[in-house]
């Protein structure tokens, strides 16, 4: 298997709400995510990164991210460096506005078509650099037109991230970082079997795309029964 397949990118958003830009930095990523990049690419939650949210912190630490900022404050991309690891690209909105000889939107909410066209213009530039990323991981090279001050994939994710296979339904299914997974559960104070599933299940679907596809209740059963299983032998 090679090392793209190993792999997803994190794109982690600008949250400012009092410009504009940072709408259309959480408007581009979410056409990037769900339009251009579905499968290769996963949102991290810049407020619950910064709250000390485990879960989007160790994604971070393991897979490769571009931070998308509003402004050249770089509050996702400086909070990503703190947190977990340097990011693999950033994504300045004001700057890219200036190359593309575009403005900002003039309204935070309400968008005009040529906003939305905008902003799907700098999605397709946020699937560039997603793109970038699996050729770094598919050739070992390092290319510094994604991000000078960047490391190599490989750097960020410290090799390959470690699989299991876990049997879900009739499926004999490949899954990511179970090992922390599991214990990431295991420290949080979870009140039920029922929320402790959901849990489980979120956290595998976020490293994870290949359980998109399969049921949810029988995702649910069998990390559950893998929780179990391993919790009984520590």
């Amino acid at each position: 298997m090679s090392e793209a397949q190993n792999i997803k990118v994190g794109i982690i958003s600008c949250s400012g709400e009092e410009i504009s830009e940072g709408t259309l930095a959480r408007n581009s990523v979410r056409i990037a995510l769900e339009k251009f990049r579905p499968g290769k690419t996963v949102t991290i939650c810049l407020p619950l990164f910064l709250a000390g949210d485990g879960g989007e912190r160790a994604f971070a630490k393991k897979f490769p991210t571009i931070t998308v900022d509003g402004c050249g404050k770089l509050c996702a991309y400086k909070a990503t460096e703190k947190y977990s690891s340097k990011p693999n690209g950033c994504i300045d909105i004001r700057e890219i506005l200036k190359e593309l000889g575009e403005s900002a939107p003039a309204s935070k909410r309400n968008y005009t078509e040529k906003d939305w066209a905008l902003a799907e213009k700098i999605a397709a530039i946020i699937a560039d650099r997603v793109d970038m990323i699996f050729e770094q991981a598919e050739t070992g090279e390092k290319d510094d037109a994604l991000n000078s001050s960047a490391p190599p994939v490989c750097s960020c994710m410290s090799g390959s991230p470690k699989t299991d296979m876990l049997m879900i339904g009739n499926v004999n299914t490949e899954v990511t970082l179970l090992d922390m997974i599991i214990d990431l559960t295991a420290s949080k104070a979870i009140p039920s079997d029922e929320e402790r599933a959901d849990f489980l299940l979120k956290q595998a679907k976020i490293y994870n795309g290949s359980l998109l596809s399969l049921p949810d209740e029988d995702i649910k059963t069998a990390l559950m029964k893998e929780y179990g299983k391993r919790k009984s032998s520590t």
